[in-house]
């Protein structure tokens, strides 16, 4: 063979493996596309998860404080009514 066919045949073969080598190239990058966007859908689940979390222990702690202050509120009001409704003079009871 002339050396001008050889050197056209390695230039087709090198063509040709440098086509297959982009081809998995390509397909290795959107597998890593792919793992990436999975990795990123977890970790933001896990973030909102927890964001939940604490604001559900934050609305917990919220209305437990507010149902204690309530209470309160209720038990000096009914003292309230206790000495109005007791006759001027005679009021025992304290706060």
């Amino acid at each position: 063979m002339s050396s001008k066919v050889e050197h056209e045949q390695r230039a087709i073969r090198a063509e040709e493996t440098l086509r297959k080598t982009s081809h998995k190239m390509l397909a290795q990058q959107r597998g890593f596309r792919r793992n990436l966007e999975g990795f990123l859908c977890s970790w933001r689940l896990q973030a909102i998860k927890k964001a939940s979390a604490e604001h559900q222990s934050v609305k917990t702690s919220y209305e437990d404080s507010l149902s204690q202050l309530a209470s309160q509120v209720k038990s000096m009001a009914n003292q309230i009514e206790k000495m109005q409704s007791e006759p001027k003079g005679s009021s025992k009871t304290k706060f």
